[in-house]
């Protein structure tokens, strides 16, 4: 016994919710089978390269199951995709008579799985720049705080621009 391919999104759990199905062997006209335990080997994200281990499944037959000899065989072709994280460029201000603030006023994130709360589980560096730097008129400019730069195994990014305001002297 095995499970068809398991699919989820990375949650920092070995969780999976697989279904049970027959890999060799035949299973006779009335007999079924039933439940299990399914779990992912690590809860890292990979594509069409994750194992999943099998266990636990009922059989249900006209003789409590004695009729076969149960093996499981682990699925090693299942997907756990990586999870959207939002990386919000936080808004700035500055004088005209001024430079800009380096890093500006950083990022803040969202939708960090189970147990990663931190951005110290993150790769990379986050970079944030100004996408109109050449500007240094006085008003309010939306969207133009930038990040970028960070990297994960497990996490996708959305990057959310921030507004940069130019505050006349």
């Amino acid at each position: 016994l095995t499970t068809s391919d398991v699919t989820k999104t990375y949650s920092g759990t070995t969780t999976a919710a697989g279904a049970a199905t027959v890999s060799g062997g035949t299973l006779y006209t009335g007999d079924a089978i039933s439940g299990g335990t399914f779990a992912f080997s690590t809860p890292t994200a990979g594509i069409g390269n994750k194992t999943v281990t099998v266990s636990g499944v009922a059989l249900n037959d006209s003789n409590n199951g004695s009729n076969y000899t149960i093996t499981y065989a682990d699925n090693t072709t299942s997907t756990i995709n990586k999870k959207a994280l939002n990386v919000v460029t936080k808004s700035d201000a500055k004088f005209v008579t001024q430079a800009d603030n380096s890093g500006y006023n950083g990022a803040n994130y969202s939708g960090f799985a189970n147990n990663d709360e931190s951005v110290a589980d993150l790769g990379g560096t986050l970079t944030i720049s100004r996408s109109n730097s050449g500007t240094n008129t006085a008003g309010t400019y939306s969207g133009v705080l930038v990040a970028s730069g960070r990297t994960s195994d497990n996490y996708s990014f959305n990057y959310i621009a921030g507004d940069y305001t130019i505050v006349p002297a």
